[in-house]
């Protein structure tokens, strides 16, 4: 057993750590959940018997930002110092 102060499980919905927790006879810890807005869709395409070379394929992976940049101010805002 490794004891440990935090312990962060990002497995997401699916996660089993509840579950072998409870069979493993330890009680549940609190949990908070962050809902990170991020959504996707798929499509099921059927390709024609022999589709040719008339089509093309687009990939478009997310990548996670290199580095942090500060947040662009609202645009609706006075800029500061302004008596507007």
């Amino acid at each position: 057993m490794i004891e440990a102060d935090l312990v962060v499980d990002a497995t997401g919905r699916g996660t089993r750590l509840p579950r072998r927790l409870a069979d493993a006879g330890f009680p549940l810890p609190g949990s908070v959940v962050v809902d990170g807005k991020i959504t996707y869709a798929s499509r099921l395409y059927t390709l024609q018997e022999d589709p040719g070379q008339n089509w093309f394929a687009s990939y478009q992976p997310t990548l996670a930002p290199t580095h942090r940049e500060a947040p662009s101010p609202p645009t609706s805002a006075p800029p500061r110092g302004s008596s507007a």
